[in-house]
Order: structure tokens, then sequence, then C-alpha cells
């Protein structure tokens, strides 16, 4: 279906978008004792990769983009699914 054919009510349906840089597993007593500044370290990051979730569903990958006034934004590397919304899974996102 290309572009000329998307239903105009499907572009406002709301998804739940997550941008992960990284995981950890902790503890209730390790989170009680955080505080503003803790630094947390994550066990599962590559630096300067995010990950991409669209409901749920590992959806993309990009870089991190540091802009001069300090705000972070996310440059798409790679989308892992077609148009058809079928995750290209053999090609490498182990990210």
């Amino acid at each position: 279906m290309n572009s000329n054919q998307d239903p105009v009510w499907l572009k406002n349906i709301p998804l739940n978008v997550v941008v992960e840089a990284g995981k950890t597993q902790k503890t209730v007593e390790e989170i009680l004792l955080w505080r503003r500044g803790a630094t947390i370290k994550l066990d599962d990051s590559i630096v300067n990769v995010l990950r991409v979730y669209i409901n749920n569903q590992y959806f993309a990958y990009g870089d991190v983009l540091r802009n001069v006034d300090g705000e972070m934004s996310l440059r798409v590397s790679k989308v892992l699914m077609d148009e058809r919304g079928l995750t290209n899974v053999s090609q490498n996102t182990n990210l």
C-alpha cells in the first residue's frame, strides 16, 4: 500500500515508542538508594547506539546525536521492518 492509499485515520493512531540505550538488572534495595545524579552502570550497552521499539517490537536502531545546545537526538541507521511490517531478521540485528 503506498502513501496515497493510506487511510487518514491510520496516521492518528498513538504508538508507544521506546528508545533504549542499554540494560541492567538491579534489586529493589539498590534502586531505593538512587538519588538525583546517581550513575547506573549498564551491562548491555553499546556506546552511542540506541535501539528503537514500537509497541514492544524491535523496530530500528541508530546513533546518538548531541547538539551544541546539549539536547540529544536519534539518527536512524537501520529500520528492521519492511513495508509489510515484517522483520528483516536475516540482517545484522544483534545490536
